[in-house]
C-alpha cells in the first residue's frame, strides 16, 4: 500500500464562523458562559488577521 498526501485548503473566514456556530453550545455549556454571534464573528476576523503562525478554524478556536 502507499500513502499519499491529502492537501485541504484553509477555510475561509466564513467558513470558520459557521464552525464556531457549530462549536458555540459545546463550549457555552463546558465554561458556563453565553457566546454572542458578534463574538464568533470577531473572533474569525480577528484571528485571521493577527495570529500568523496558525491556521484557520484551529486560531479562532482558540480566541473564542
Amino acid at each position: 500500500r502507499r500513502f499519499q498526501p491529502v492537501f485541504v485548503d484553509e477555510p475561509t473566514v466564513e467558513d470558520t464562523i459557521f464552525v464556531l456556530r457549530g462549536l458555540k453550545e459545546k463550549y457555552e455549556l463546558h465554561h458556563g458562559v453565553r457566546i454572542t454571534d458578534d463574538a464568533l464573528i470577531a473572533a474569525a476576523r480577528l484571528s485571521q488577521r493577527y495570529i500568523a503562525e496558525r491556521f484557520l478554524p484551529d486560531k479562532a478556536i482558540d480566541v473564542m
